[in-house]
């Protein structure tokens, strides 16, 4: 026994020591690629000295996450502010431009990126064609991808998952094509970039492994210094090479721009359609309409998707706690339904935030139904937030579905969707939606065609406001209520066309079958419209849905 416990404690005490041991020889295995790779270069650097001539004429994409300096990079490789910089996100669609550097010609590919901590199913389906479209925007194809990676950032497994899968999206192929571009260099201080690699840990030498330890440290504040460019691209010229002169050829079945098209096609057709629909429900409804004095507000959707600050949005003053982006789990969440209120232009406005759906449970969906409550006697109006910075999907679907269903089925006449953030900036909503597919636009359908993009723009709550007024209207000034009250036959009644005795629900129900009806008429075929007369030209329609003392 004595014998076994000592054999036990030393295979515990030796346990640290081995691990450590592991992890010099890990570094060292790193140093030593790092100096084959050099000495490489030194040879393929003599090679091209002694070519007669080098590449005149250089191909790039820049590739990496979002907030990685991929606009910046390409703004210092081609010596000028071709790509917009900011805070935000300023790439949304690829980005072609061109300069004469060093006597060269660069072409060089701006991207979108995605985000570092998300894997590629959540990453939306426009950004995913964007990025597969990059490379054939510079026929026949790149010499160079170069992705970006921020040192400020730990390239930690999560960051490992989202680079693989991103990049997957090109193919095996267009590692031997990558260089790894270190930006924010300034970051690193008196500590080599060799240094960093091999502290860094297996997911960045997995990286390195991938590209062949190529890669370059850039600081894109730094616009004097030319030897940051001079050096990459000597690098870019020694990498084709090594690639037997051959630029990365992509492949043309996975080709996107036809289906790319028809999707921004129809997008834009989708705004035509909705903009010939809510003129044509203005026209309808325009005698019913009214100011509203007060609008109370239920903000519905997922956990970090952005309710908290839609609702500052809309009541103009910080008064629910935003959080961070998905992945910082420390931060806190809306634990319970919140109501704040504010007067805006005369209008009484009421805001309910609630807790997210991500970890539904008994008791949040409990909490979640209580919102109805919270603002008695009912909302107006529930705000579903959906994020634009993921793809949404039939998961997605089925999840808003089942929890949407908690209010019943009568809720989608008060439901309006708010998708959040700036991530699409100056890019339609529209275009997101037509590549989305069919999973969001039935929630959109569902939702009787009513959306909006939230903003920080004072018109931009007009707007929304007006929708959600426009939406009141439609449902004759009701507001939402858990249980829909029976209308009593006998107390209301009225002669239609057929002479047919109606009550006030059968009267609401034929009158809202009629609207549907005209809206889904007037977008049947938006080429028609050209046919027609002038008398029936857009902007001729002059009627309303028959009025009633119901209304």
């Amino acid at each position: 026994m004595v014998a076994q416990n000592n054999h036990n404690y030393f295979k515990i005490s030796k346990r640290v020591p081995v691990e450590d041991e592991w992890e010099k020889i890990r570094k060292e295995k790193v140093k030593q690629r790092i100096l084959a790779v050099k000495s490489r270069r030194t040879e393929l650097q003599a090679c091209i000295e002694g070519e007669e001539q080098n590449l005149a004429d250089i191909q790039i994409v820049v590739l990496g996450a979002s907030w990685s300096a991929k606009s910046s990079a390409g703004n210092l490789i081609l010596g000028k502010e071709a790509f917009q910089v900011d805070e935000s996100r300023t790439t949304v669609c690829c980005k072609v431009r061109h300069a004469e550097v060093q006597g060269k010609q660069l072409t060089v590919v701006d991207t979108p990126g995605w985000f570092w901590q998300y894997p590629l199913e959540k990453t939306s389906e426009t950004d995913k064609l964007e990025i597969r479209r990059s490379v054939h925007l510079c026929p026949p194809g790149p010499h160079a991808i170069l992705l970006t990676v921020p040192i400020a950032t730990a390239f930690n497994q999560t960051y490992q998952t989202a680079v693989e899968e991103h990049m997957g999206l090109l193919g095996k192929e267009v590692w031997s094509h990558t260089i790894v571009l270190f930006t924010r260099g300034d970051w690193l201080g008196d500590t080599t970039i060799e240094e960093r690699i091999e502290e860094e840990g297996e997911h960045l030498e997995w990286l390195m492994e991938q590209c062949g330890y190529r890669y370059h440290v850039v600081n894109c504040k730094n616009h004097t210094d030319s030897t940051q460019v001079t050096e990459l691209l000597k690098k870019i010229e020694e990498m084709v090479m090594e690639n037997n002169g051959c630029h990365y050829v992509p492949d043309e079945k996975s080709n996107p721009f036809n289906e790319l098209e028809l999707k921004l096609k129809k997008g834009k057709t989708d705004i035509e359609k909705g903009q010939r629909q809510k003129y044509m429900l203005q026209e309808l409804l325009k005698e019913r309409g009214k100011k509203l004095s007060e609008v109370r507000i239920v903000l519905l959707g997922g956990e970090g998707v952005g309710k908290s600050s839609s609702g500052n949005m809309i009541l103009q003053r910080y008064f629910f706690e935003t959080t961070l982006e998905e992945g910082f789990k420390h931060q806190p969440r809306t634990k319970q339904c919140t109501i704040k209120q504010r007067k805006i232009a005369g209008c009484q406005i009421s805001v309910v935030d609630t807790p997210g759906w991500s970890t539904s449970n008994l008791g949040d969906a409990k909490e979640i139904l209580r919102s109805v409550t919270v603002c008695s006697p009912g909302p107006h109006a529930f705000l579903l937030v959906l994020p634009v910075d993921r793809t949404f999907t039939k998961k997605d679907e089925k999840t808003v579905m089942e929890l949407m269903s908690l209010f019943g089925e009568h809720v989608w006449r008060y439901t309006l969707i708010i998708f959040s953030g700036h991530w699409l900036r100056d890019r339609p909503v529209e275009q997101y939606i037509a590549c989305e597919g069919e999973p969001l636009q039935t929630l959109i359908r569902k939702c009787g065609n009513r959306y909006h993009v939230q903003a920080d723009e004072s018109h931009n709550l007009k707007n929304l406001l007006k929708m959600i007024e426009e939406m009141v209207t439609r449902n004759r000034g009701e507001y939402f209520t858990e249980k829909k009250e029976e209308k009593k036959a006998t107390t209301s009644v009225i002669k239609w066309f057929t002479g047919k005795v109606l009550t006030e629900e059968e009267w609401n129900k034929r009158e809202d079958e009629l609207i549907e009806r005209m809206l889904e008429a007037a977008v049947v075929d938006t080429d028609a419209e050209s046919k027609q007369p002038s008398g029936r030209q857009r902007g001729s329609f002059d009627g309303s849905v028959p009025n009633s003392k119901f209304q």
